[in-house]
């Protein structure tokens, strides 16, 4: 009974072990849709029709300098909300870090509201690394012409999958 007791005890230390090992937890800020519509100078719904790697660089975040992957890719606009986007589509540029660090990453395919800004090179990039986007469903429409604020945003969004995590197993549905 004893031994049997010890390698229950001893399974249960390396299942803990095991498992502390293999789990991460990153934070990332809460989503602020009023900062990311003030941060951004376009604002465009749609789909990712491409994304490519272009090469690599080093990034500094937090004090650390990390690998990154450099991407280019093209949004298929459906709908401008804020600024002045291209007929042909919006061109972005977007970093993947090699470390897991909270950021998000840009998927083929998916309808999304994109919040989007200039870099100090006038590159086209996410205003936010954490989040690129806010999924929504391709069925609302702001009157041509509407003023860009919130109930502008909040009324595009319909159903929201939200995302605090890259992930989409970890998303969850809202509807506003």
């Amino acid at each position: 009974m004893k031994r049997m007791l010890s390698r229950l005890v001893l399974t249960l230390l390396v299942v803990v072990g095991i498992t502390s090992l293999t789990l991460r937890s990153t934070p990332v800020p809460t989503l602020d849709l009023d900062a990311l519509t003030k941060d951004s100078s376009l604002i465009v719904t749609g789909e990712i029709a491409s994304v490519r790697e272009t090469g690599k660089t080093k990034l500094q975040f937090n004090g650390m300098e990390l690998d990154a992957r450099v991407g280019a890719g093209t949004i298929r606009v459906n709908q401008v909300l804020k600024g002045n986007a291209p007929a042909e589509g919006v061109s972005f540029q977007t970093y993947i870090s090699d470390t897991y660090i909270g950021w998000a990453s840009p998927r083929t395919n998916s309808y999304a509201i994109y919040f989007l800004k200039a870099d100090s090179s006038g590159n086209t990039q996410f205003t936010s690394p954490y989040y690129p986007d806010v999924p929504t469903v391709p069925t609302s429409v702001v009157s041509e012409g509407a003023p860009i604020d919130k109930s502008n945003i909040s009324n595009q969004r319909g159903l929201v999958l939200t995302r605090n995590h890259p992930e989409p197993k970890k998303q969850g549905l809202f509807i506003f």
